[in-house]
């Protein structure tokens, strides 16, 4: 993923209804829905961006695979 020079840690807080994310050490946060668009653009986001590591919180995880999508290749 990505095309930001620096290396950012992606922090995901999962809630029934939204996502909340957060980039570090660039500070950037933003929320979309938990659904299957939200979930894309969240991927789409992601691809503008070098990745180190995701980090989801994991009591709200829902088990639907839909984050099987940040995996590395």
């Amino acid at each position: 993923m990505g095309t930001s020079e620096e290396r950012q840690w992606v922090g995901i807080d999962v809630s029934q209804a939204k996502l909340d994310v957060a980039l570090r050490p660039s500070g950037r946060y933003w929320q979309v829905a938990n659904d299957e668009s939200g979930w894309q653009r969240l991927l789409n986001e992601l691809q503008a961006v070098t990745v180190a590591l995701v980090v989801v919180e994991s009591t709200g995880w829902d088990g639907t695979g839909r984050g099987s999508g940040l995996a590395a290749p």
